[in-house]
């Protein structure tokens, strides 16, 4: 029963980091704020960062992954959907949260990991972890989809996951230099051009 009990603190813990995290860093940066207002923000000691994420970049990398989990929690696994329509959903999901007050200032942490990546060899294997999984599922909502009349084999899936993940980390970027420049319909339309 101590093990329910501990499980269960473990993830409200996780939960209040994370939001606190996400809160501080997109207000002040990751650099503005220290592990302690992290931790007084969450109602936790700074002890519980340590032991749920090794260190404060441990921290940002969750706030990362739960943002695109946030994004990927838009598509619906629905097996009759296409690819066209996988990638289309993802484009527009993307897109969405980009344009929020919060998704735009959260371009600003990816672009502070990749600051900290140059610099610390595990911030960059944890980045490479993140962008790898993020990959593979994509690719694995691709696999076996139709485009026309043909199914994606997991070889096209994984390129096609790979080049939407770029197209759309780029795009996002394009948005927070010229925040007009583009709509969602021109993501979904660029997107699909990935499918040939």
């Amino acid at each position: 029963m101590i093990t329910g009990k501990r499980a269960a603190t473990k993830e409200r813990n996780t939960t209040a980091l994370v939001a606190a995290a996400r809160r501080l860093f997109t207000e002040h940066g990751y650099q503005g704020v220290g592990i302690e207002t992290i931790a007084a923000e969450a109602g936790l000691t700074t002890g519980a960062i340590y032991s749920l994420f090794g260190a404060k970049h441990g921290l940002l990398l969750a706030v990362l992954a739960d943002t695109q989990g946030r994004i990927e929690a838009a598509l619906r696994d629905d097996p009759a959907a296409s690819a066209s329509d996988v990638v289309s959903a993802y484009a527009r999901a993307y897109h969405d949260f980009v344009i929020t007050p919060g998704g735009w200032r959260t371009l600003r942490l990816e672009a502070e990991s990749l600051a900290l990546m140059m610099h610390e060899e595990a911030v960059r294997e944890r980045v490479t972890e993140l962008d790898e999984a993020r990959t593979e599922r994509l690719a694995g909502l691709l696999e076996g989809r139709l485009v026309g009349s043909r199914r994606l084999d997991m070889a096209e899936s994984r390129r096609t996951a790979l080049a939407l993940s770029v197209l759309l980390q780029g795009l996002s970027r394009q948005h927070a230099v010229q925040p007009h420049a583009t709509d969602a319909g021109f993501w979904t339309d660029t997107a699909l051009a990935l499918l040939g």
